[in-house]
């Protein structure tokens, strides 16, 4: 009975061992598990801001990106703008020297400084009309009239190109697209009338019906 009793409290002893292993593997399990969760929602975290720093990152490299490309152009600019400038001050020397060809009469020197100028900035439209009446005044008036042309194009609000133009026009004998020319420059500029009357080189218009009721003297 004895040995009976002993194995009985043995037997209970390791089923209290058994239990409290049990309840301690429990509790385990269910911190591991809380703390599986907490790991999980903190990873679900950390991984949504990793997310959004990646976001700003790549915001920041393309305004990066951006700027860079900004300060590219405004160096291309800026170089540009330098260039044109150089450009710009070369050009008005041949202009300078053409006006002073020009006004001593010496029309093939004044024509070929207009041209210099142009093959530094062929933009000009009032260097154009420069030469095409410096041309004109040489009496090549093909060349002028090209040159004449060039400048109302670039510009076809340029009264005073139609002006000229209109003056070569009648010297080719083209009479009707002078008067065309002479009614395009007072459309533009209404006051160049004043000039048409009192501009001598203009004399051979004068006895034109349309020419005349152009500038106002009917």
């Amino acid at each position: 009975m004895q040995v009976e009793a002993t194995s009985g409290r043995l037997l209970r002893h390791l089923v209290r061992i058994q239990l409290a292993i049990a309840f301690v593997a429990i509790a385990v399990t269910i911190a591991a598990a809380i703390q599986i969760s907490s790991l999980y929602k903190t990873t679900n975290r950390l991984g949504a801001e990793v997310r959004r720093l990646n976001a700003e990152v790549a915001t920041k490299e393309s305004q990066i990106r951006e700027l860079e490309r900004t300060r590219k152009a405004a160096e291309r600019e800026k170089r540009l703008a330098d260039e044109r400038l150089v450009k710009s001050r070369e050009a008005a020397e041949h202009i300078r020297a053409g006006i002073n060809h020009y006004q001593r009469g010496e029309y093939p020197a004044a024509v070929e400084q207009y041209r210099a100028a142009l093959a530094i900035d062929p933009t000009n439209p009032i260097v154009y009309d420069w030469m095409g009446y410096a041309l004109y005044c040489h009496r090549q008036y093909v060349d002028a009239l090209e040159a004449l042309r060039r400048s109302v194009e670039m510009d076809p609000t340029y009264a005073r190109g139609f002006y000229n133009m209109a003056l070569i026009l009648w010297k080719l004998g083209d009479h009707k697209s002078a008067l065309d020319a002479v009614k395009r420059a007072v459309e533009l500029k209404p006051g160049i009338k004043n000039d048409l009357k009192t501009d001598k080189q203009f004399d051979s218009f004068r006895d034109i019906p349309e020419f005349q009721h152009l500038i106002g003297i009917e």
